[in-house]
């Protein structure tokens, strides 16, 4: 009777996360996907041609990329191991998500304050070889925002809790992880 009971519990908290508007689709994850296959073509195009650079170039209009920041740094991560560099070229509202990933592959992230002077933005701060890196001044924002967001809000924060599965963040705490629908046991020791 106990196992009917936490199992109906269970299928009600799972439905609920399911229903909930502040729970992300994943399937949405469109930013990301992108990013993912620019990442695998040129790996491939590293391994056919023995070596090689890896420069991926992202020119933000403004899209909100904080739903899909666990995938995001993933690949981010891997750009690093991979020495892609991935600079940001930022026209509309500033990401702490993709400020992060220049940071962390060595690219530049630069706000454009006028898209007419984009080409100009784009050849001194991301369209030139690692050795002349040096020769152009670097962004004046050089401060990165590295706080957590939370997933269901998509709001910075300081203390949340965390999935120990798929590390997602969330600003207060939900049995059922919403994104990779873990249940957390609190009861079996």
């Amino acid at each position: 009777m106990t196992k009917t009971i936490v199992e109906r519990l269970r299928n009600t908290l799972l439905k609920s996360s399911e229903n909930s508007e502040n729970t992300p689709n994943i399937k949405t994850n469109r930013f990301s996907a992108a990013v993912a296959t620019a990442f695998c073509h040129i790996n491939r195009f590293k391994k056919e041609n023995d070596g090689g650079e890896g420069r991926i170039v992202i020119v933000n209009v403004g899209y909100d990329v904080s739903r899909e920041q666990n995938s995001l740094m993933n690949i981010f991560f891997s750009a690093h191991k991979q020495n892609i560099v991935v600079s940001v070229a930022d026209i509309g509202n500033s990401s702490p998500v993709l400020q992060q990933a220049c940071d962390i592959t060595a690219g530049r992230y630069f706000k454009v304050d006028k898209p007419s002077n984009l080409l100009q933005y784009l050849m001194c701060n991301a369209l030139h070889s690692s050795e002349n890196v040096s020769i152009f001044k670097p962004a004046l924002d050089t401060s990165v925002d590295y706080r957590a967001l939370c997933q269901c809000h998509a709001k910075p924060v300081l203390i949340g809790y965390v999935c120990s599965v798929c590390l997602s963040v969330q600003c207060k705490f939900n049995p059922i992880c919403p994104m990779c629908k873990l249940v957390f046991d609190f009861f079996n020791k």
